[in-house]
């Protein structure tokens, strides 16, 4: 259970140490798509903001890889690179995975971050589920737990009955089917690159997914700065006014035959006219 636990926090570490770490260079510069990551058949988009990058775990509390997983995983976010936005999915495949997924978007409504480890260890340490058959048991479940952890009711229900996670329940059902996750954990890049476990060696897999975030925001970057290039210039005032004047042949006057014909006409010299011959 531990050992691919293990092989994903080494996709995960990104400290300066492993990024620079001269054992990591020449297993990175032999990294493969469909050996050491995954390209997403159908990439999805991203909630991170221009110039970041998202990294997301797919995970569930009833699994125990993502448990031994998480401590680590709680350590990297502590000293992950500025560019990173680092997200959780919950992976709901069914009533059981709705219910402890509903339960992490509560415990993020109510603010309550620190929660998240201790949910894996009252399911894994203590033996609670959690969850229930009945929708109404695994509620009751949820709010003794949280109350334990001094939660009120009145708190537990105004969140767990919100909008906001019911909204995100469904995102995280959507997510998990679009991204057709089989197994969890699973660590995504950008919404386009995952990784599931790596054969590259401890110092490469450290920095596997800052590597692939690294390459993934000087993509985003260089998208942009192109699109920039292409953005038509704003015209000037008047600039459509001179352009109609001057047409589309390079320069043409459109107005200078009017105005010759004004000045002559003028000077009384107009010009002939072609007329019906007299019978």
């Amino acid at each position: 259970m531990k050992h691919r636990a293990l092989v994903l926090l080494a996709a995960l570490l990104a400290g300066a140490w492993t990024v620079n770490s001269s054992a990591a260079e020449p297993a990175l510069a032999q990294w493969k798509a469909g050996t050491n990551y995954q390209l997403l058949a159908a990439p999805q988009p991203t909630s991170a903001p221009a110039g970041k990058v998202e990294v997301s775990e797919v995970f569930w509390y009833g699994c125990g890889h993502c448990y031994a997983l998480d401590p680590a995983l709680e350590n990297w976010k502590a000293g992950k690179p500025a560019f990173i936005e680092f997200v959780r999915i919950p992976v709901i495949w069914g009533p059981m995975h709705r219910q402890h997924a509903k339960l992490f978007y509560t415990l993020q409504a109510l603010r309550r971050p620190d929660l998240h480890s201790k949910v894996f260890d009252a399911i894994h340490q203590q033996g609670l589920q959690l969850a229930a058959r009945e929708e109404v048991n695994a509620r009751a479940e949820q709010l003794a737990f949280l109350s334990s952890q001094g939660v009120s009711e009145k708190e537990f229900n105004a969140a767990y009955d919100s909008m906001t996670v019911a909204a995100n329940v469904l995102r995280a059902e959507d997510l998990t089917r679009k991204y057709a996750i089989a197994t969890v954990p699973i660590l995504i890049v950008n919404g386009k690159i995952f990784h599931q476990r790596e054969r590259s060696g401890r110092h490469a897999a450290a920095a596997g997914v800052d590597q692939r975030s690294r390459r993934q925001r000087e993509e985003e970057l260089a998208q942009l700065e192109h699109a920039e290039r292409l953005r038509p210039a704003t015209p000037r005032p008047g600039a459509f006014r001179t352009a109609f004047r001057r047409g589309h042949s390079g320069g043409v006057d459109l107005a200078r035959p009017r105005r010759a014909d004004a000045q002559r006409r003028k000077a009384g010299r107009e010009f002939p006219q072609h007329r019906r011959p007299n019978a």
